[in-house]
């Protein structure tokens, strides 16, 4: 199975022939552009001219290695959650068409409706940009998601309790200064969990795609689950520090209240569980996605002074 590195190439003749004798027979291949922030998958924009002369434009994602190997029905699961994204109106790509065999790509592959504009990080008015994440995302919790789809969804809510109980979880905090005080946060903090909610699970602003200065989508849904909207808040947060600074996530949190008209629960735990999953150091981790889109300007020194400041106030707020 190929590595997230070798999916940055765009696929083989061979495969985009077997590609359009499914969705465009007769048509022909114009252009392929390989789509920066992808980290889970490679994914490519593929125009194409069908045999009438309509133009058709496309995104081609593969899956890496990690997903073919720990979860190699992920193909066929996302198909069948874009499905149900359309029938609740969510922004976000509509499937075309799955390679759920490997058999043309190699690897588990969906083919999925393009969306106007690309991903951005380094907007030109940064609050109406938090402002725009925000309201995305009250959308997305506030969807009329038909609970016959939900069959397809994780409970992550499950996970949790056992999460911050986890011997790699320990271990990662006990390598931070404030590891101890961590641990004793998340353990006596754990908040009653709400009625399960449709959340996105890997919500950043990578994966969203503007244009204009307009979101147009939320993309990237290979693993979305039933559970609090909290954590897909302080998940974007987390990014959002790192990338403008604590005050842009605070914003940004505080206008999701706004738009929603309730207060999160217990924001402070969520912020706190989100941080340990790259303590002690998050550089490695988060840098190599900004960088690929454009954000070259964020340095390792940076992402640490923002990372501590993140824990920092959630710690402060716990309190």
């Amino acid at each position: 199975m190929p590595t997230a590195a070798q999916l940055k190439r765009r696929p083989s003749p061979e495969a985009m022939q077997l590609l359009l004798d499914e969705i465009a027979p007769g048509g022909r291949v114009i252009a392929i552009t390989r789509l920066r922030g992808g980290i889970s998958c490679g994914m490519h924009g593929v125009n194409i001219t069908e045999r009438s002369g309509a133009k058709l434009r496309i995104v081609v994602r593969r899956y890496n290695d990690y997903w073919a190997k720990n979860e190699p029905q992920i193909a066929h699961r996302e198909f069948r959650i874009l499905k149900a994204l359309e029938k609740a109106g969510i922004p976000a790509p509509r499937p075309i068409w799955g390679d759920t065999d490997d058999t043309t790509f190699g690897t588990p592959t969906i083919v999925q409706t393009w969306l106007p504009g690309r991903a951005n990080i380094a907007p030109t008015n940064v609050d109406t940009y938090l402002n725009r994440l925000a309201e995305a995302l009250a959308q997305l919790h506030q969807a009329d998601f038909d609970s016959t789809d939900a069959v397809y969804l994780k409970m992550k809510s499950l996970e949790i309790a056992e999460n911050i109980k986890s011997e790699k979880l320990i271990a990662r905090c006990l390598q931070h200064p404030a590891g101890e005080h961590i641990l004793k946060t998340l353990d006596e903090s754990l908040p009653t969990m709400s009625t399960p909610t449709l959340i996105h699970n890997d919500f950043w602003p990578g994966n969203t795609v503007w244009s204009r200065g307009k979101l147009t989508g939320i993309t990237d849904w290979e693993n979305p689950v039933l559970g609090e909207p909290a954590f897909d808040v302080a998940y974007c947060r987390m990014d959002l520090t790192l990338i403008f600074g604590l005050a842009a996530a605070n914003q940004f949190r505080s206008h999701y209240e706004d738009v929603t008209g309730a207060r999160l629960n217990a924001p402070h735990f969520w912020d706190l569980l989100i941080a340990t999953q790259e303590l002690p150091d998050p550089a490695d981790h988060y840098l190599p996605g900004y960088r690929d889109l454009g954000r070259t300007d964020i340095t390792k020194p940076e992402t640490r002074r923002r990372y501590q400041e993140f824990i920092t106030q959630a710690l402060a707020q716990s309190s």
